[in-house]
């Protein structure tokens, strides 16, 4: 399974950014195509950012559940049962594998978070996931016209520090006043945190968490998928400097 990870997460950025400059140089024949295949891909990756609400309205063990029961709906999603749903957000290694790998590990990903960590970081690591890394790819990937050194956008980079700074800061503030228990499970005397009062030091830690896991995914290519290196970088940043 490590393995099968290792392998999506290389495969993952090597498919972007051949598609990126396939895209906007109109190479391949298959531009239409790939926009609406991506954009599919990106539109569902960004609003699962909506069940980060979730975490700030009802009792963790019912959050658990929903993400449990959103991991049975991914394992079901394979071509002999929901082909169509399944053709449109497959990749080459899910088509090879039989089931969505990307979105297996997004799910897990959420689970893990979800158990472990305290829930304002919870939901800052999910929502740096969904919206940076979503709306990165997006907007890379449609309105990027500037590359970095290692072919991604600058557009792209910018929206990831856009949108996950303000939407993972959202994310926290929403979860410390509606959700009364956000206190971690386990390990509570390493695991818990405490939100700064002062609004300057709040946005002093949101920007570096922000500004090191937007750094740690212009380093797509490593063996370690976005979906998993962002959120839980961004939840033990947070966990050490709260």
């Amino acid at each position: 399974m490590v393995s099968l990870w290792s392998r999506y997460g290389q495969e993952q950025n090597e498919f972007e950014l051949s598609h990126q400059m396939s895209y906007h140089d109109g190479t391949h024949g298959g531009k239409n195509m790939f926009r609406s295949s991506e954009l599919k891909r990106k539109m569902v990756h960004i609003g699962n950012g909506i069940w980060i609400i979730v975490l700030a309205f009802i009792p963790r063990w019912l959050s658990i559940l929903a993400v449990i029961v959103a991991l049975m709906a991914v394992l079901s999603m394979n071509p002999r049962v929901w082909n169509g749903a399944f053709e449109a957000m497959a990749r080459e290694i899910d088509r090879r594998v039989g089931f969505l790998v990307g979105p297996l590990i997004y799910v897990i990903t959420v689970l893990v978070l979800v158990v472990t960590f305290d829930l304002r970081v919870a939901g800052a690591a999910f929502a740096m996931m969904a919206f940076g890394d979503g709306f990165a790819g997006l907007i890379g990937t449609f309105k990027g016209k500037h590359s970095l050194w290692n072919g991604k956008s600058i557009e792209g980079t910018g929206a990831f520090l856009l949108f996950g700074f303000i939407l993972s800061s959202i994310s926290v503030l929403i979860i410390d006043v509606f959700n009364p228990e956000p206190q971690p499970l386990f390990f509570a005397k390493w695991l818990a945190i405490t939100v700064p009062s002062s609004l300057l030091m709040f946005i002093i830690g949101m920007g570096v968490v922000t500004v090191f896991a937007a750094f740690l995914e212009l380093l797509g290519g490593t063996k370690i998928d976005d979906n998993i290196l962002v959120p839980f970088s961004v939840a033990f940043l947070l966990t050490v400097l709260w």
